[in-house]
C-alpha cells in the first residue's frame, strides 16, 4: 500500500432530475480519485445497488459504473468507490430519487344535469373532472400536471381549472 495516499475516491452520477416515463434509466457512476503528492492511486472498483426505501438504503454489492434503475415510482442509487490500493473507502453515497412513472393519468367526468333519453340532457350540464395518477396506490407516481378539455371535437383544447358548463345544444 502506499502511506501516502489518505484520500478516497469521490464518485458522481448523472442520475437525471423529474419524472421519467422510460422503461428503465441508466445512471452513470465516475470515480476519480484525487492524485497527491503528484501520485495517483486511481480507482480499483465501484459499488452499487437500487432501493426504494430511502429510509433503510441498500448495500452496495455490484460492481459497475452504470446502473439501470427499472423500478417504477422513487428510487435511490447508493454507491461508494475504493482504491486501488484498497485501503481508502468512500463513504456511502446516495443519488436521487431516480423517478420512473409509466403510468397513464385517468380523467373522468361527473356530469350534473336533468338527464333525458339516451344519455341526452335536457338542461345545461356542469361538467366536473378528476384526475388521477396511479389509481391502485401501490408505489409513489409523479402525479397529474393537468387536465385538458375539448368543446369542439378536439380543433381546441382548455385547461381545466373548475366545473364549468355546457349549455349549447349537441
Amino acid at each position: 500500500t502506499d502511506e501516502n495516499d489518505t484520500e478516497a475516491p469521490v464518485t458522481t452520477d448523472n442520475a437525471p432530475s423529474g419524472w421519467y416515463n422510460d422503461t428503465y434509466i441508466t445512471v452513470a457512476l465516475t470515480a476519480i480519485d484525487q492524485p497527491q503528492d503528484g501520485t495517483e492511486c486511481g480507482v480499483n472498483t465501484t459499488y452499487y445497488c437500487v432501493n426504494q426505501d430511502e429510509l433503510n438504503p441498500c448495500t452496495p454489492a455490484t460492481e459497475g459504473i452504470s446502473a439501470d434503475v427499472n423500478n417504477e415510482g422513487i428510487n435511490y442509487l447508493n454507491y461508494y468507490s475504493v482504491d486501488n490500493y484498497q485501503n481508502n473507502t468512500e463513504l456511502l453515497q446516495t443519488s436521487g430519487p431516480v423517478q420512473i412513472d409509466r403510468q397513464t393519468p385517468i380523467t373522468t367526468a361527473n356530469l350534473t344535469g336533468i338527464a333525458g333519453d339516451n344519455n341526452w340532457y335536457t338542461s345545461p350540464v356542469t361538467v366536473e373532472l378528476t384526475a388521477l395518477d396511479d389509481t391502485s396506490a401501490t408505489i409513489d407516481v409523479s402525479g397529474v400536471d393537468f387536465s385538458e378539455y375539448s368543446l369542439d371535437g378536439g380543433t381546441s383544447w382548455l385547461t381545466y381549472t373548475a366545473p364549468f358548463v355546457v349549455d349549447t345544444e349537441g
